[in-house]
């Protein structure tokens, strides 16, 4: 397997976004599966590589984009998830 640099979910988003409106737009597994998960959903990639252009991406990396958002609202406001029972 391949070697895939680990990328902060920010930076992950921003490739996405940026990647996915290349010619090609192949993504691994690996980071499909984390932008995924960023917006909420419960689901995986099914191919280790495969192209994902904007019309089917750009609706996912908006949700993680809106939950990362609301998760620097959180932290600046001070919501400790840890300790509040969750």
């Amino acid at each position: 397997m391949p070697y895939i640099a680990p990328m902060t979910d920010e930076e992950l988003v921003g490739y996405c976004e940026t990647h996915c409106r290349t010619e090609r737009a192949v993504f691994h597994k690996q980071h499909i599966d984390q932008l995924l998960r960023l917006a909420g959903r419960h689901q995986v990639a099914a191919e280790v590589w495969a192209s994902y252009h904007e019309d089917i991406l750009q609706p996912v990396i908006d949700e993680a984009k809106a939950n990362l958002a609301k998760d620097k609202e959180e932290e600046a406001q001070g919501v400790d998830w840890a300790s509040s029972g969750f």
